[in-house]
């Protein structure tokens, strides 16, 4: 009997060893796998920060505007434009919200302040004085980042 009780006490040693064991690989995977993840996404992260940055502090002209908008439409909050018609500003907007926010031009209001809004099609529009944006205009872009250093906005403003 003592010869089974060993038998039986190492094969249930060698299943609790196998399952440690398993164990053990599948949590090393699991860690290795998010590490993947997480290297994917601050690789995409970084990829879209210098789509975003690509003109920032540069001058560009008016025939760049529209495409650089329509690049980056997805990927920050705001997109603000000041044209020489309309010196105070305008948002851009797309199917009704704010280009990436997700707030309806219906609340078009900035920190408590009523702001004009426009759909991205009005851009190219030259009936729309002021939204229109002059194709031979120059026009200077910033990136705004907030405390974090997040980008949260970006402004456009015509210089000629």
């Amino acid at each position: 009997m003592s010869k089974e009780f060993i038998k039986l006490a190492a094969g249930l040693m060698m299943t609790i060893t196998l399952i440690a064991v398993g164990y053990t690989i599948l949590e090393k995977v699991g860690v290795f796998s998010d590490h993947v993840v997480q290297i994917g996404n601050k690789t995409i992260q970084s990829m879209e920060e210098a789509e975003i940055t690509r003109y920032d502090q540069s001058v560009i002209q008016g025939t760049q505007v529209v495409g650089y908008i329509n690049s980056i439409k997805e990927l920050v909050p705001n997109v603000k434009v000041k044209t020489l018609d309309e010196p105070e500003g305008f948002y851009v907007v797309q199917n009704g919200f704010f280009v990436n926010s997700g707030d309806s031009i219906a609340e078009s209001e900035v920190k408590g302040v009523s702001v004009k809004v426009t759909p991205i099609s009005k851009l190219k529009d030259i009936d729309e004085t002021n939204f229109y944006i002059k194709p031979l205009g120059t026009f200077k872009v910033e990136v705004e980042r907030n405390g974090n250093g997040v980008i949260s906005n970006v402004e456009i403003t015509q210089k000629t």
